[in-house]
């Protein structure tokens, strides 16, 4: 999926995150069912939430923070019903929420009972889902072993690693905070523990 939207990139490259979100909420009420407005509101939601002490100034308030943590968990939630077999919404809200469970009111999706309900283990689920839909797909398949507590640092997986960096570049293209993030994120080529 091509992840550019140059606006909201030049923004958040700015460090304009409400600009952003504002831009972002309207698209999406214009267009629910656009899979990739859906993924690129739901990250900057995810990131500001979860990155809130680091951003300081350039951030949004605690009430706005608040929001933004809402709107992340009811984004996952239609996602659920509007992309349930998409492995572009599966991986990246599975891999989001398998890192920070704890910052969103995941209930809806536990309520649903096709992830479980151990919110730890909801985003891991998601992105095995993901991975069943896609399983050529060597992003994906890092996602999925990261997401697993316990991975083994062996020869194959140091080879996945190599195999998806080479891909970072043009699967997350632009200078978003997305494609930022998980280009950086999911290069795993430089440490050494793996």
């Amino acid at each position: 999926m091509d992840y550019r939207w140059d606006v909201i990139d030049a923004l958040e490259a700015q460090e304009k995150y409400i600009e952003a979100l504002t831009l972002m909420v309207i698209e999406w009420e214009k267009n629910p069912e656009d899979l990739k407005v859906a993924n690129r509101l739901g990250f900057l939601c995810w990131y500001v939430t979860v990155e809130a002490d680091v951003l300081g100034d350039n951030g949004l308030d605690a009430i706005g923070i608040d929001e933004c943590g809402k709107l992340f968990s009811e984004l996952a939630h239609f996602g659920q019903i509007t992309f349930p077999e998409e492995p572009d919404f599966l991986s990246s809200y599975g891999y989001m929420i398998s890192l920070f469970p704890d910052y969103f009111d995941l209930s809806a999706l536990e309520i649903c009972g096709e992830y479980g309900s151990d919110i730890y283990r909801i985003g891991e689920r998601m992105i095995g889902k993901a991975r069943s839909l896609k399983p050529e797909d060597k992003i994906i398949q890092l996602m999925h072993i990261d997401s697993k507590p316990n991975r083994k640092s062996n020869h194959a997986y140091r080879e996945l690693c190599h195999e998806v960096s080479r891909l970072l570049p043009a699967a997350f293209q632009g200078e978003g905070e997305m494609q930022q993030y998980f280009k950086e994120v999911l290069n795993r080529t430089n440490l050494d523990s793996d």
